[in-house]
């Protein structure tokens, strides 16, 4: 039986990110949603294996899956089991969140479903850096949805985004702190990148200070016991 990863896409946010290259869509539409869904399972069925095919890993991103009603999720997998994949051993699945898109109910819903890694999108956790990167997210929120994954002990990646206009060193720095405080199991440490005609990109640190920043976090993060596996990631 061969095994697979796969990967499905929930484009909808809450605001469209304007340093973001994914396809999104902002919108709360629940119609909408639902639509998609539909387009997703009809996918789904259309891909229909010969022979069995289990998936080993499974990834909701987006978008902002966190935004999806649980029961999406449930027929996702009813569809795929339905069209031969065998989706009783999946190792990992994984739920992208955005803070303040989960309450307790609704996390605890997907975790019976089987997810059980969550990768939140954090970005950083200075508010003034938050509004400019048009967020709708607090650092408090940020603190409220980490807690609610703290209370269910569950697996969890942090994003973190550096080299944002006028950020300064020490901002970035206490960044890498609060981070390094919370020991998530995983950490992606993205420099943020803007076309080079874009009007914040002349705010930016330079580059030459951000590649000694990248080094510098890569050597505090080593020393908090992350192996930085990957350009951008790094792990317990």
């Amino acid at each position: 039986m061969s095994s697979l990863s796969l990967y499905v896409h929930f484009p909808f946010c809450l605001q469209a990110c304007w340093y973001c290259d994914f396809y999104t869509k902002e919108s709360t539409n629940q119609s909408l949603y639902s639509d998609y869904l539909n387009l997703v399972l009809r996918e789904i069925s259309s891909t229909k294996y010969s022979t069995p095919a289990e998936i080993k890993t499974l990834y909701l991103g987006g978008g902002t899956p966190s935004l999806m009603p649980p029961y999406f999720l449930e027929k996702i997998l009813f569809e795929l089991e339905k069209s031969g994949y065998n989706i009783s051993n999946i190792q990992e699945m994984t739920l992208e969140v955005n803070p303040g898109t989960l309450e307790k109910n609704k996390l605890e819903e997907f975790l019976k479903l089987g997810v059980n890694r969550l990768s939140l999108g954090v970005q950083t956790f200075s508010d003034k850096h938050l509004k400019k990167l048009g967020r709708k997210h607090t650092s408090s929120t940020t603190r409220e949805t980490l807690h609610l994954f703290q209370h269910f002990s569950v697996n969890y990646s942090v994003d973190f985004l550096f080299g944002l206009p006028e950020q300064s060193e020490q901002e970035f720095y206490t960044d890498v702190e609060e981070f390094a405080k919370l020991k998530p199991q995983h950490i992606s440490c993205y420099n943020l990148t803007i076309p080079q005609n874009h009007k914040q990109q002349a705010l930016r640190p330079t580059d030459d200070r951000q590649n000694e920043w990248i080094k510098n976090l890569s050597s505090y993060l080593k020393s908090h016991d992350y192996n930085h596996y990957e350009i951008s990631n790094f792990a317990q």
